[in-house]
Parts: structure tokens; C-alpha cells; sequence
């Protein structure tokens, strides 16, 4: 069985370089437009109210219980349907919370589904911050860790 020669340090330097231009060459064509060319605003932590949609506190207090909702479910290794028959939900119903579908959820519904799955609720009310024009509605969650 003859071995197969190998390469010498300069072929293999020249084959390197030859693969590292090949790269850069395709690199350049696939390169993202500068930046200087987007504009890039900060959000104000509320996805709801940055994209001008209505309601958009109450949005995003049910993304947080539902967001929490799944977190319960993650932790204790359940499933979802272990969790519907739990909370007095149809599986579907946990599963749409679970999605993020929430349109069918009122805050109390998904209030009372915490509840359930052994998670005290406390509603805090506080006067509103002096720049603002209305009150606010926010989800504090005390369970992240």
C-alpha cells in the first residue's frame, strides 16, 4: 500500500489562501447594507405601544401571564394538557396561551389560571408617575429568577 505524499508547507499555505480569498470574495457579495443607512429607534418596552397598537398595556400584562404561565409549566415538567386539566382549562385553551394567541384571554381568566397552577396574585395600586399622562398598567413578575 503506498502512502499518499504530503502536501508541503508552501502548497498548503497557497491552498489556504486560496480558500481564505474565496471566502472573502463571497463575503463581499452577501455583505449587509452599512448601518449608517438604517435607523434604528430604542423602544420603549412595550412592543405593543411601539407598533401603535390599541390597548397596549393591557397586551402586554397578558403576554407577561401568559409568558409566565409557560414558565410554571416549563419548570414543574409538565405538560400542557396536565396543566389545562389542572387550571379548569381545555388543553387547547393552554396551548393557545402558550402560543401567545391571547385574544380569547381577559386578564382575569388568565389571572385565575396562575392561580390554579399555585401561584399567588397581588394587584398593587400606586400613583401615577408624574410625567405621565394616564395611569399605567404593568405585570411585576416576582417569580423570574
Amino acid at each position: 500500500m503506498k502512502s499518499r505524499p504530503r502536501n508541503s508547507t508552501s502548497e498548503r499555505q497557497a491552498q489556504a489562501t486560496k480558500v481564505s480569498t474565496t471566502r472573502r470574495a463571497t463575503s463581499k457579495q452577501k455583505s449587509m447594507p452599512e448601518t449608517s443607512a438604517i435607523k434604528i429607534d430604542e423602544g420603549s418596552g412595550n412592543v405593543f405601544a411601539d407598533l401603535g397598537l390599541p390597548d397596549a398595556d393591557i397586551r402586554m400584562a397578558k403576554a407577561q401571564l401568559a409568558r409566565a404561565i409557560k414558565r410554571i409549566i416549563v419548570g414543574n415538567d409538565w405538560t400542557q394538557a396536565f396543566a389545562a386539566k389542572s387550571s379548569g382549562l381545555g388543553t387547547p385553551d393552554m396551548s393557545d396561551i402558550c402560543r401567545g394567541n391571547l385574544g380569547r384571554f381577559s386578564l382575569e381568566r388568565l389571572e385565575k389560571v396562575l392561580v390554579a397552577l399555585g401561584v399567588d396574585i397581588e394587584v398593587r395600586i400606586v400613583a401615577k408617575h408624574p410625567e405621565a399622562a394616564r395611569g399605567a398598567l404593568r405585570v411585576v413578575d416576582c417569580l423570574t429568577p
